[in-house]
C-alpha cells in the first residue's frame, strides 16, 4: 500500500529545537524529567517523529529507557503499513519500538474522539505492563490553539479554557507534553535537520472534522492577532487561574466536607450557600469530575442548573451530571 510521505512543510524559515532547548522543555514536565522508564507516542506524523528524535537523544544522555509506541486502530486500510514504516525508521536509529493493535467495531460517529479513547487505553495498558512512568505526546502550540477554539465553540467555562497542560492524567494514563509551547514549523525543522521523512495522515485534511476546519482558519486568525501564540498564552493564564481555583475548592472540601474513595462527595449546604456563584459552579464541576472519573469538566450551563437545584431549598435533589 502506498503511503503519503513528506520531507518538509511549506513554511517560513524555522530553527530546529536543539538538545539543550529540549532539555529545558522537559523540565516543565517534572514527572517525565525524573523518570527512568518512559514511552513516547509515535504516529509517524511530523510532530511525533520530531518528538521521538529529540526524546531519544535526551534519554540516551541520561540513561533513561525510552520506548516508542505506535497505536494501530485498524480504522484506516493504510494503518498497518504506516506502523511498519515507523518501525523501520526507528530501527535504523536504534530506538526501541512497539506496535499496539486495537481491533474494535468501527464507530458510526465521533471517530476521532473514540479513536483517541482507544489509543489512551492501549497506551495505559502497555505502561502498566512495562512500568513506564509517563507517556510523552507531541502536542504543539498549534494543537493548543485548536483545542482552545474547540472549547470556546463548546461553551466551555474557565476550566475548559485552560486547555491542555504540560502534565496530566487522562483516565489514569500519565501524559507529558513537553512541546506545548513550540510551533509546529519548528518540529518540521527538527525532522529536516535529521533528514527524517514523516507520514501525512489524510484525516488531517478532512474538513468534516471540526478540528481540521479550525486548523484551516488559523492563518486568518493569525492575521487578526488571534493566532496560536496568542491563544497559547491565554490558555496559560487560564491554567494558572484553574490551579488557584483547584486550591480554593480543595480547602473548602477539607473544611466543610470531603470526598471518599468510594465515589461519594459531601459538603455542608450552609457553607455552600455562602460561596459566590462562580465558586459554586467551580466546586460542583470539580466534585463531579473527581467522583465521575470524567476527562473533562461538565459544561458550565449544566453545572449551573445543578447549582440552582441545590440552592432551591428542596429537601432532596436527584440529578445526573458528568457520569454521576
Amino acid at each position: 500500500m502506498d503511503l503519503t510521505l513528506k520531507g518538509s512543510l511549506p513554511r517560513h524559515r524555522a530553527e530546529p529545537i536543539t538538545n539543550l532547548e529540549f532539555a529545558g522543555l522537559m523540565e516543565r514536565c517534572p514527572r517525565a524529567a525524573s523518570a527512568r522508564q518512559l514511552a513516547v507516542g509515535v504516529s509517524g506524523g511530523v510532530d511525533s517523529m520530531a518528538l521521538v528524535l529529540l526524546a531519544a537523544d535526551w534519554a540516551r544522555s541520561r540513561g533513561v529507557n525510552l520506548t516508542a509506541l505506535t497505536v494501530d486502530h485498524g480504522l484506516r486500510p493504510e494503518a498497518m503499513a504506516e506502523a511498519a514504516q515507523v518501525a523501520a525508521w526507528l530501527a535504523e536509529r536504534d530506538i526501541g519500538h512497539a506496535v499496539l493493535r486495537v481491533r474494535e467495531t468501527r464507530p458510526v460517529s465521533g471517530i476521532q474522539e473514540i479513536a483517541r479513547d482507544w489509543r489512551f487505553s492501549a497506551l495505559e495498558q502497555w505502561r502498566q505492563d512495562h512500568g513506564a512512568e509517563s507517556i510523552l505526546l507531541a502536542h504543539t502550540r498549534n494543537d493548543q490553539a485548536e483545542t482552545l477554539w474547540l472549547r470556546i465553540k463548546a461553551d466551555s467555562g474557565p476550566d475548559g479554557l485552560a486547555a491542555m497542560t504540560p502534565e496530566v492524567r487522562i483516565g489514569g494514563l500519565p501524559v507529558s507534553r513537553p512541546l506545548l509551547t513550540v510551533p509546529k514549523i519548528r518540529l518540521a525543522a527538527v525532522c529536516d535537520a535529521h533528514q527524517q521523512a514523516w507520514i501525512e495522515d489524510p484525516s488531517n485534511q478532512d474538513s468534516s472534522f471540526a478540528r481540521v476546519r479550525i486548523r484551516y482558519l488559523l492563518p486568518v486568525l493569525e492575521d487578526l492577532g488571534l493566532g496560536a501564540e496568542k491563544m497559547s498564552n491565554f490558555a496559560d493564564v487560564m491554567s494558572r487561574l484553574r490551579k488557584a481555583v483547584d486550591n480554593l475548592c480543595g480547602e473548602f472540601l477539607a473544611k466543610h466536607g470531603g470526598v471518599s474513595p468510594y465515589g461519594i462527595a459531601w459538603f455542608r449546604h450552609a457553607a455552600f450557600e455562602k460561596l459566590g456563584a462562580k465558586v459554586q459552579i467551580a466546586l460542583i464541576a470539580r466534585v463531579v469530575r473527581w467522583i465521575g472519573g470524567g476527562r473533562r469538566y461538565p459544561r458550565i450551563r449544566r453545572t449551573w442548573r445543578l447549582c440552582e437545584a441545590l440552592l432551591g431549598g428542596a429537601p432532596q435533589v436527584v440529578r445526573t451530571l458528568g457520569g454521576c
